[in-house]
């Protein structure tokens, strides 16, 4: 990451500034979100990818796409399309929480939480046709797409009953 390396050194001004000018690069919609919302602590539903080398023959055929709800029960669906480069980075072993009893003690145990929530993200560009999108997670799961062509959209908002 280039902005948000560390709790202790984030460059926010930094990057809404470089942000801005990659305004042209996404629809209306898709920008107005990422420019005025996070997705600090959503829950990650779903992450699939698919190829389309065999229905049609295009540059980057690969197509990854998330469903995530937001802490206000919003759902989003995103697209990254023509990835040219993707890495993941996970461990579903052992995670260490922080206790709610005890500042300063940890707990380890069993992961059953998976993914988890969304933490941070940062969309920064690798040149006129390329993208790049790094994620990371409250599991310390790590996510880079590299990119072509980015499409957000809320789709829904779950209702509790209770």
């Amino acid at each position: 990451m280039k902005y948000f390396i560390s709790d202790d050194h984030w460059d926010i001004d930094g990057y809404w500034k470089q942000l801005k000018c990659l305004s042209t690069r996404f629809s209306k919609e898709t920008f107005n979100i990422i420019s005025n919302h996070s997705f600090h602590d959503a829950r990650l539903l779903e992450l699939n990818i698919s190829n389309t080398s065999l229905i049609k023959r295009v540059l980057d055929p690969t197509n990854i796409e998330a469903k995530l709800q937001d802490i206000d029960g919003y759902e989003y669906a995103i697209q990254w399309s023509g990835v040219n480069n993707l890495e993941i980075s996970f461990s579903g072993r052992k995670k260490i929480y922080r206790s709610v009893e005890a500042d300063d003690y940890y707990l380890e145990m069993e992961d059953r939480r998976g993914l988890e929530e969304w933490a941070y993200d940062e969309l920064t560009p690798i040149d006129d046709t390329y993208l790049q999108h790094e994620i990371t997670l409250h599991s310390g799961a790590f996510v880079n797409f590299v990119f072509r062509r980015l499409i957000v959209k809320r789709v829904r908002r779950w209702h509790n009953s209770g």
